[in-house]
C-alpha cells in the first residue's frame, strides 16, 4: 500500500477504487445467484412433474443454501458501501480542511497598511472630484444666445396650436341601426331567386 511515511490520504482514491470494484464484483455474485435460484427451482419442478420427490426437495434445499449466500453477500455489500461513503467522506473532509489551511496562511500574509489605504483613498477621491470639476466646465453649452423663458413660451403656443386642430376635426355620425351580416348561403339564396324571377 506504500510506506510508512506515506500520507495515508493519499492512497485513498486506490482504496474508494477497490472498494466499488469489490461492490460491483459482489453484485454479479448476486445476480449471478439469483439465476441460479430461478434455475434450482425450476429443476425441482420438472422433478416433481416427473413423481421424484426426493430430487425435488435437493433443488429446493439448494434454492435455499444459494439465498443464504445471497443474504450474507447483501450484509457484505452493505458494509462496504457504507465505508465507501466514508471514505469519500474523508477526501471532501481533507479537501475542505486544506483549503481553510491555505485561507488561513493567505490571510496572515496580507498585511495591510492603514495609512497608505487612507492615504490612495483620499487621493482618489481627489482625482474624482477634480474630474466632476472639469466635467461640469466642459458641459456648459458655448455662446447660448437663447433665453429658456422665450423657448418655453414657443413651446406652449405650438402645443395650444396643435389642441386647435383635434378639436376642428368633424368625424362622421355612426348609424343607429345596426348592420345585418351577411353570410354567402344568403346571398347564394338571393342569387337563385333573381334567376327564378
Amino acid at each position: 500500500m506504500g510506506n510508512s511515511n506515506s500520507n495515508p490520504y493519499d492512497n485513498l482514491p486506490i482504496i474508494i477504487q477497490k472498494n466499488k470494484e469489490t461492490i460491483d464484483l459482489i453484485n454479479k455474485k448476486i445476480i449471478f445467484n439469483l439465476k441460479r435460484m430461478d434455475n434450482e427451482k425450476k429443476l425441482s419442478l420438472d422433478c416433481i412433474k416427473k413423481n421424484n420427490k426426493k430430487l425435488a426437495i435437493f433443488h429446493l434445499k439448494k434454492k435455499k443454501m444459494i439465498d443464504k449466500q445471497n443474504d450474507v453477500l447483501s450484509s457484505y455489500l452493505l458494509n462496504l458501501e457504507k465505508q465507501g461513503f466514508l471514505l469519500e467522506d474523508y477526501i471532501l473532509n481533507k479537501k475542505i480542511i486544506d483549503t481553510i489551511k491555505r485561507n488561513k496562511m493567505t490571510m496572515n500574509l496580507i498585511n495591510f497598511n492603514i495609512d497608505k489605504i487612507d492615504n490612495m483613498i483620499e487621493s482618489i477621491n481627489q482625482k474624482i472630484l477634480l474630474n466632476e470639476d472639469l466635467n461640469n466646465i466642459l458641459s456648459n453649452p458655448l455662446g447660448n444666445d437663447f433665453d429658456d423663458d422665450e423657448l418655453l413660451k414657443e413651446l406652449s403656443e405650438i402645443d395650444d396650436k396643435k389642441e386647435n386642430i383635434k378639436s376642428e376635426i368633424i368625424l362622421p355620425e355612426v348609424p343607429k341601426k345596426s348592420l345585418k351580416k351577411r353570410n354567402s348561403e344568403d346571398e347564394a339564396l338571393e342569387n337563385l331567386e333573381k334567376l327564378m324571377i
